[in-house]
């Protein structure tokens, strides 16, 4: 009967997508395609079409060339709890703040420069000075 069962398996379609093939066409078709098509993915559901389309498994593969490692480790570093990040409120709070800093840090001393001065004239004086 093992027998029997293995010999029939030799002859049974192979259902894709609903779609019936001939093992010997699959074995063909992935020969012919060794380079791009000799892959399987995991896990395998009997009867079930693949997850990805053909478009997002090659966009995929392209990521493989335009991920550096650096990203790649980013991508699976842990992320933090989202108890311990801030709120867009306060982050727009902060950099608000930073930017008040900015303006006071800029007009601070303002009188004691002269805006008719030339600035790449003056740089090359303060570098020979130096």
């Amino acid at each position: 009967m093992e027998l029997k069962n293995a010999r029939g398996n030799e002859y049974r379609m192979i259902i894709i997508a609903g779609e019936e093939y001939k093992q010997i066409d699959v074995a063909k078709y992935i020969n012919k395609y060794r380079n791009v098509a000799d892959w399987i993915p995991t896990p395998i559901i009997l009867g079930e079409s693949l997850s990805l389309s053909e478009e997002e498994i090659g966009e995929l593969y392209s990521s493989n060339i335009k991920i550096s490692l650096e990203e790649e480790k980013e991508y699976d570093s842990k992320l933090p709890n989202i108890s311990e990040l801030i709120t867009p409120i306060e982050f727009n709070k902060i950099i608000k703040e930073k930017n008040t800093f900015s303006i006071e840090k800029l007009l601070n001393g303002l009188e004691y420069w002269d805006s008719k001065i030339e600035s790449k004239h003056t740089i090359s004086k303060l570098n020979v000075s130096i």
